[in-house]
């Protein structure tokens, strides 16, 4: 029988989109924290908002983020993927007017890097949406 991986942890947002997400307002309780200085991903027992009680920023699941995104500003960020002489990810995000922009690795007008594993993909436009849309 083949063994089983179940040491799976959903990702966090990285330091860069936890700080912009503080600055931007984000107030929900997490477990996983920045250190401001170290920029050490923190664990607490304790389920709270960091960002409201201390000068570090709170380190939300990407998924958390991007639900939080949708319910306060209306920007709908969806995970996509193509074929282009590899498998690459990106996103299409839709904005509350409808505009859709498209954020891929091999993007001509949007080059962002490293886009080749959903999460990398996802926290691309996470940070694309925190410092271009809102």
């Amino acid at each position: 029988m083949k063994t089983l991986n179940n040491n799976i942890e959903e990702q966090k947002v990285g330091f860069d989109n936890a700080k912009l997400l503080k600055e931007k307002g984000f107030d929900v309780k997490t477990h996983y924290w920045f250190h401001r200085d170290t920029k050490k991903l923190e664990y607490n027992n304790l389920l709270f908002s960091m960002n409201n009680l201390t000068e570090n920023y709170s380190a939300p699941t990407q998924q958390v983020a991007i639900d939080w995104i949708k319910i306060n500003f209306g920007i709908q960020i969806f995970l996509d993927y193509t074929f282009c002489v590899g498998l690459y990810y990106g996103t299409k995000i839709m904005s509350p007017n409808g505009n859709v922009d498209e954020i891929w690795t091999k993007s001509v007008d949007k080059v962002i890097d490293g886009s080749n594993t959903p999460e990398e993909a996802k926290e691309a436009a996470i940070n694309y949406v925190l410092t271009k849309l809102i």
